[in-house]
C-alpha cells in the first residue's frame, strides 16, 4: 500500500474505442449514415387542429368527453387510430431511408396513455417500409442527437434540437419548407 492512488490512464475507457463510438447516439446511425428524425403529428399524420375536424365516427363522443372533463381533444382515448396519413409522408420516409437512418421522434399527450401504443400501431399500418423499433416518444426532442429533425412545431425541444452543433431543425410547413418536395430538395433526396 503506497501513498499514491492507482493510475488508470493506460486502461482504455469502454466508450473510447472506434467501434463503440460508432454506436453512440450522435449524428450518425447505421453504417455511418446520418440520422434524420421525423415528427408524426402534422408531418406524417393528419392531426385535427380543431375538434370539428375529428373523425366523424368519434366526434360526438370526443366533444362530450372534452366538455365533461375540460380537456383537449388530443387527450381523448381512441383519437389516434382514426387519423389518416398526410399525402406524401410515407413516400418521403421511404426515400429518406435510402440515404439516412430514419427514426420517428414524436410526442404523445401525457394524459392519453392509449396514444403511446396507438402511435406504434399507426406506424406499423401506415409506414410498412420503416424498420422496426424506429419510434421514439419523448417530450424532450432536444435530447436526441442526429443531423436533422423534421417537425412542424417548435415545441417539446424541436427548436432547441437545431441549437446543437451539426444538427438542424427543418420546420415543416414553414415558408422555407412548406411541403415534402421542399424538404426532399433540401436533403438531396
Amino acid at each position: 500500500m503506497g501513498d499514491k492512488a492507482p493510475h488508470y490512464e493506460h486502461i482504455p475507457h469502454p466508450l473510447a474505442g472506434p467501434t463503440r463510438m460508432n454506436c453512440l447516439p450522435h449524428s450518425t446511425g447505421v453504417m455511418g449514415e446520418e440520422i434524420v428524425y421525423v415528427d408524426m403529428d402534422g408531418v406524417l399524420v393528419d392531426f385535427p387542429e380543431e375538434i370539428e375536424s375529428v373523425h366523424p365516427s368519434i366526434r360526438d363522443d370526443c366533444k362530450r368527453w372534452c366538455e365533461e372533463n375540460g380537456r383537449h381533444h388530443s387527450d381523448f382515448e381512441g383519437l389516434f387510430p382514426t387519423l389518416s396519413p398526410l399525402p406524401g409522408g410515407a413516400e418521403a420516409v421511404a426515400r429518406l431511408g435510402r440515404r439516412f437512418t430514419v427514426y420517428l421522434l414524436s410526442t404523445s399527450p401525457w394524459r392519453n396513455t392509449d396514444a403511446w401504443s396507438d402511435k406504434r400501431r399507426w406506424v406499423e399500418k401506415h409506414l410498412p417500409t420503416l424498420e422496426r423499433k424506429r419510434l421514439i416518444l419523448t417530450h424532450r426532442k432536444d435530447l436526441n442527437r442526429g443531423a436533422y429533425l423534421i417537425d412542424d412545431r417548435p415545441n417539446n425541444g424541436a427548436r432547441e434540437f437545431g441549437d446543437h452543433p451539426g444538427q438542424e431543425w427543418i420546420h415543416f410547413g414553414s415558408d422555407d419548407f412548406p411541403d415534402w418536395d421542399a424538404v426532399m430538395t433540401h436533403l438531396g433526396c
